[in-house]
């Protein structure tokens, strides 16, 4: 089973694999980002995007870094982007 999300600016996956993946409008393909498994992904504004890893904790995509980074310790159940790019979470 995957798993997709799109916004205006990007289309995020999460493959077979359970590995996120943003696509490329040049390449026309799927690009794997970063090294984290992850459950669920919410695309947002800005090409940005949040995972749902399987230690049930939030991450977010640091462009620059290249990396998933923590967003909190909550555990959440599950995430959306809203108007303006507000991220909506459901906490454990």
């Amino acid at each position: 089973m995957a798993y997709i999300a799109a916004s205006k600016e990007a289309l995020w996956v999460i493959d077979r694999l359970r590995m996120p993946r943003k696509y490329n409008e040049v390449t026309k393909k799927f690009e794997r980002k970063g090294h984290r498994t992850s459950r669920r992904i919410a695309s947002g504004l800005n090409n940005q995007a949040v995972v749902t890893g399987w230690d049930d904790k939030l991450y977010g995509w640091i462009e620059k870094e290249s990396v998933w980074r923590q967003l909190g310790p909550d555990k959440v159940e599950d995430v959306a982007y809203g108007e303006q790019g507000r991220l909506y979470k459901v906490d454990y």
